[in-house]
C-alpha cells in the first residue's frame, strides 16, 4: 500500500486569514488518524498586532434557496439553520458574524506554526 499523500509532508500556507487558517485546520483534521500529520507552517505578512487591528468588518450568512441554509460543525452535525424568508417582523433572514471573532476562534483551533511578520519566499531566501 502506498503512503497517504499528506503523510509527513511539509506544507506552507500563505496567509493567516480565514482561508489560510481554515485550510490548515482542514488538512490536520480531515486526514485519517493512522496517517502521520503533515508539518504545516503558516506565513503571515502582518504582525500579530497588525492582524488583530484589521478585523473591522463582518461576514453575512444567509440561506440561498427556499429552504434556507445550514451551518455544520466538524462532524457534519447541524449547528444552526438560516431561513431564506425572515419571520414576520424580523428585517433579515441571515446573521452577521464579526470577522475578529471568527478569526480568534480559528487561531485558537490551529495547531500549527504561524510565522507572523513574514512572507513565504519560494526560493528559501
Amino acid at each position: 500500500m502506498s503512503p497517504h499523500f499528506l503523510s509527513g509532508r511539509r506544507i506552507a500556507v500563505a496567509g493567516a486569514g480565514m482561508s489560510g487558517l481554515s485550510f490548515a485546520i482542514a488538512l490536520r483534521n480531515l486526514r485519517p488518524e493512522s496517517v502521520t500529520p503533515p508539518h504545516i507552517t503558516i506565513f503571515e505578512r502582518d504582525t500579530e498586532e497588525d492582524a488583530e487591528g484589521r478585523q473591522g468588518y463582518s461576514l453575512s450568512l444567509a440561506g440561498f434557496d427556499d429552504m434556507g441554509g445550514l451551518i455544520w460543525d466538524g462532524n457534519w452535525s447541524e449547528v444552526m439553520s438560516v431561513r431564506f424568508c425572515p419571520p414576520k417582523g424580523v428585517p433579515s433572514s441571515g446573521i452577521h458574524v464579526a470577522r475578529k471573532d471568527l478569526r480568534r476562534i480559528l487561531l485558537a483551533a490551529v495547531a500549527d506554526e504561524i510565522r507572523w511578520g513574514t512572507a513565504y519566499n519560494i526560493s528559501g531566501n
